[in-house]
């Protein structure tokens, strides 16, 4: 940021400490914060910076020596008592509840700062992906710190003696990918070690079993470990699970030879039009194409849970496994791995990709896709790849797979009609006629769209909502459809802009069915949906929930939010009967409101009548206030105007921890230049200093309005400089 001139020579870094003195220079601004008790030690700040002013760099040079030999040697600095309580105040608890909705897990998180030792590790930086070396998986993952089960009629956070510890486990380790299983009897987590001082040696994830009514917790796979760089676990039912282990036998991971094989070529003699982003973490070479296959390779190994100590069963050779998906009747897996050559121009989510259908026991069925490399995908937004993509199983039925194919060779800019093709394909055709040896069935059109298709929501045979939409127009069209009546076409439900959010009609409510998926919610059998909205005005957000016939497309509000309250619905809650439609009266869903001072709870919101005309609330969570310190604090506006024509402007907000006075601001002295407005920028919690010659360089050649946040015991304010026309 400094401008190698002979007017602004690169500066010492100077050391920031709350009782350091900051020498800038001549005919610049020196802020000083300190706290309300520190009034002898401001006194003598000014009185260094004083003295600091005609000296240059050398005596710049001479303060910073000073300053640093009355700092220890090594070590981090921290911030006052006031401050760690706020950056290190417990986080909230993630809550999921049970299939059946009758427990919620409570996960514990850690601080919102993870420590030193976790992001400093080396990483791993190959193909657009981050890896942990020593764990198998990506790096710096968050996680959590305990697991408890907590019935869904207490009040969260529960007592201890109200709670079902999840135990068993090693003490102190960090847990992730915790899922419950399809009937809520089990919960699958992984653990690690956090690798800091003293904690046992860091590995790849270990994959565990809880009973959800004991709290029990157990190994599974034996001395198997997952590799979680692309895909975890997966289950299959209620007992059984697929899991991505590291295979066995697999070795140290490659070393870089000493003498490259050869130059890295870069061949475009084609002429071939092929544009591209800046990517970051791309292949460099071939080495790094075998660590990223070494890394990224791991074998399915199928396991039944109830089985203790059992390795499983491996159901498919090593490859670089993205993603592995059952069908909902659990029969079939789609199974998607990378495949080579890799490339050094793009990441890897446009390497070659093959796709294929299995039966349980990983039995190739059919081959979907192999995808060829994809360097030359246009970076005009609405561009996509060529073949299939959006590969996903149906919600509503058992086993039926369904994407899209764009007919425009992925390119906005050629004119094609239609420009996507939706198709599915009913894999239990496929497995017959494997079986049988005869000849696949082809796949069958649901839809086609003029623009880029967006995918499909699910309701039933005689439902589902097919979207699309185009970047340049800001064009977004859904349309309804009744999957088992094609012939009938499709029917506009909206034709709007994307960009008018006042005119936003909402996104559909959705349902769980008995084999785990979530379908469109019709009301009560009818065509009718259930429509949350975020509710934009010319007064702000105002989140709604509506009733919308399909048939007249016509919407009544059945709850809004009011202020001073932001609130949001969310899941559906009374959809305990899967086979029933859900029904206007009973109707529950999740319901989260926060305010200005109150942090975010969550409620249980039912409505009853056959209206929905009445509504009851149950609170289910009780958070303190994560920052109570600063919960009534009020802000105030503060001008000082120079002669040179600058006007500081400081928005501070003030804690009533400290009494209202002039005595809340502390000691704060300001030095301006009156030429020129030059800020001091620092944060005495990280303890580092933006070069003064920066913010004058920002200011004069940009006009920008820099902003300086400043943490302080009894002070958290905004400092803001404007440069006047004669300045």
């Amino acid at each position: 940021l400094q401008p190698q001139t002979a007017r602004y020579k690169p500066r010492p870094a100077f050391i920031c400490a709350k009782s350091d003195a900051f020498a800038v220079g001549r005919r610049q601004m020196l802020m000083v914060m300190a706290s309300t008790a520190s009034q002898q030690q401001l006194a003598g700040l000014a009185t260094a910076a004083g003295n600091g002013t005609a000296a240059g760099v050398q005596q710049d040079t001479a303060a910073a020596a000073a300053t640093a030999a009355t700092q220890p040697a090594a070590g981090y600095k921290q911030p006052p008592k006031e401050i760690l309580d706020i950056v290190d105040a417990p986080a909230q608890p993630g809550l999921t509840f049970s299939p059946d909705r009758t427990k919620i897990l409570q996960m514990s998180r850690p601080p919102s700062l993870p420590p030193i030792f976790d992001i400093s590790r080396p990483e791993l930086k190959l193909a657009g992906v981050r890896i942990d070396a020593e764990q198998h998986s990506r790096s710096r993952m968050s996680y959590y710190t305990g697991l408890s089960i907590v019935p869904s009629d207490v009040l969260v956070p529960a007592a201890p003696e109200a709670m079902l510890e999840v135990r068993g486990y090693p003490e102190g380790a960090w847990l992730n990918y915790v899922t419950w299983s399809p009937d809520g009897s089990f919960i699958a987590f992984t653990t690690r070690s956090p690798g800091g001082p003293g904690d046992p040696p860091r590995g790849p994830l270990q994959l565990w079993l809880a009973d959800a009514s004991t709290g029990e917790a157990r190994p599974l796979l034996g001395k198997r470990r997952l590799n979680t760089v692309f895909h975890s676990y997966t289950w299959l039912d209620d007992n059984t699970l697929v899991a991505a282990t590291v295979p066995d036998g697999c070795g140290e991971p490659p070393s870089r030879p000493p003498i490259p094989a050869g130059p890295r070529i870069q061949d475009n003699s084609s002429g071939k039009k092929s544009q591209n982003r800046t990517w970051t973490d791309l292949l460099k070479d071939d080495h790094d194409g075998e660590l990223f296959e070494y890394y990224g390779s791991s074998e399915m190994v199928l396991l039944d849970v109830r089985q203790q100590g059992s390795e499983g069963e491996v159901i498919a050779p090593p490859r670089m496994y993205t993603e592995l998906e059952a069908s909902p009747d659990t029969q079939f897996l789609l199974a998607c791995w990378l495949e080579r050559p890799f490339s050094t121009a793009v990441p890897a989510g446009r390497f070659p990709v093959t796709l294929q259908l299995w039966d349980r026991q990983g039995t190739p069925i059919r081959q979907i896709a192999a995808l060829p490399l994809a360097e030359d995908i246009p970076i005009a937004f609405n561009s996509c790849r060529t073949g299939p993509r959006g590969l996903s199983w149906r919600d509503d039925m058992p086993a039926e797979l369904c994407w899209i194919e764009a007919q425009d060779g992925g390119d906005p800019d050629i004119a094609a009609s239609p420009r996507d093709i939706v198709y599915t394909l009913e894999a239990a055709a496929a497995a017959a006629a494997a079986a049988n040896g005869g000849e696949q069935p082809a796949p069958t059109v649901l839809a086609t769209t003029d623009l880029r298709c967006g995918g499909v929501s699910w309701c039933d045979g005689d439902l589902a909502l097919l979207y699309e939409s185009w970047w340049k127009t800001r064009r977004s069209v859904v349309y309804t459809l009744a999957p088992d009546r094609r012939e009938e076409g499709k029917a506009v439900l909206f034709d709007r802009s994307f960009e008018d959010v006042y005119s936003d009609p909402g996104s559909p409510l959705t349902r769980r069915t008995s084999a785990g998926t979530y379908i469109l919610a019709k009301v009560d059998g009818k065509r009718q949906l259930l429509m949350s909205g975020t509710g934009a005005s010319p007064e702000g957000n105002r989140p709604f929930l509506d009733l919308f016939d399909l048939d007249t497309k016509e919407a009544r509000r059945l709850w809004q939010s009011s202020p001073p309250y932001l609130e949001s619905v969310g899941a559906i809650m009374s959809d305990f009967n899967h086979d029933a439609p859900v029904s206007l009266d009973g109707l529950q869903l999740l319901l989260s409101r926060e305010s200005a001072k109150k942090p975010t709870q969550t409620y249980l919101i039912s409505f009853s009548g056959p209206n929905a005309a009445a509504s009851s609330e149950q609170r289910i969570t009780d958070f303190p206030h994560p920052y109570p310190q600063v919960r009534r604090s009020g802000w105030c506006l503060l001008l000082c105007e120079e002669d040179a024509g600058a006007t500081l402007t400081v928005l501070s907000m003030a804690s009533t921890l400290a009494p209202w006075g002039s005595t809340v601001l502390g000691p704060m002295s300001w030095i301006v230049d009156c030429a020129t407005v030059c800020m001091l920028c620092f944060m005495c919690c990280t303890g580092w200093v933006l070069p003064v010659t920066a913010w004058r360089c920002l200011l004069r050649l940009a006009c920008l309005t820099p902003l300086v946040h400043c943490s302080h015991p009894h002070l958290l304010c905004a400092v803001s400089a404007h440069i006047a026309a004669n300045t």
